[in-house]
């Protein structure tokens, strides 16, 4: 607002709104290409979080009630969700001494808590129903097809390849089973690597369920 008053652009030419956008839409598709390109989890996970502070500052760019609520929303949610993602991971990558999503394998059938907590985690932060993501995404999303059209096909590109290539690299972590190509996940954490302590798993999998049971009841109802 202060830079268009200096400027004197009317609410159509909104510089700092465009300028918001245009910044907001590269960093999603950006972030989004480059996640398919990731063998380190928390790598990963930090590329997902540039594509969602893209989306937020697109989100802010457009400007209006809608999409301001959308993006105060998404914000919310994904700092809820993403830290819960992480605590997960930490955890996980601790017991199995590597970071590289290949060397870990059915975490769901060795470490249940953790494994059902990352996946939780994982589906919240890909903007599955009933959980908050979804909710400021559609808004977003929705408000965008309204207003500026352009986008939408950039966004839908960019959202579709993250949720393609986190579920596709979190998922065997979770459900297959392969001793030989992920020994990591059996043999316990390597040498020099200290465990974690016992009956610590209750602390990443209690954030994760709790961020993401919050962000669900952030849906608004009616969907928007």
């Amino acid at each position: 607002m202060l830079v268009d008053g200096a400027l004197g652009s009317d609410a159509s030419g909104s510089m700092a709104g465009n300028l918001m956008m245009g910044f907001g839409l590269l960093s999603v598709v950006v972030a989004a290409f480059l996640i398919k390109h990731q063998t380190d989890v928390k790598r990963m996970f930090a590329y997902s979080s540039i594509e969602h502070m893209g989306l937020i500052t697109f989100a802010f760019g457009m400007g209006g009630a809608v999409a301001s609520f959308a993006g105060l929303l998404h914000m919310t949610m994904h700092s809820l969700t993403k830290s819960a993602i992480f605590f997960a991971v930490g955890h996980t990558t601790q017991k199995a001494g590597t970071q590289i999503m290949d060397d870990i394998r059915g975490l769901i059938k060795t470490n249940p808590t953790i494994g059902w907590g990352l996946m939780l985690g994982t589906v919240a932060i890909l903007g599955m129903p009933p959980f908050g993501v979804f909710a400021s995404e559609f808004l977003i999303i929705t408000t965008a097809m309204h207003e500026h059209a352009w986008a939408t096909p950039f966004l839908l590109t960019a959202l579709g390849v993250a949720f393609a290539a986190i579920f596709g690299k979190v998922q065997p972590m979770g459900v297959w089973r392969d001793r030989t190509a992920a020994p990591a996940a059996y043999a316990g954490p390597r040498p020099g690597v200290h465990p974690p302590r016992p009956g610590a798993d209750a602390g990443p999998v209690h954030t994760a369920v709790s961020g993401c049971l919050v962000s669900a009841g952030g849906t608004p109802a009616g969907g928007g």
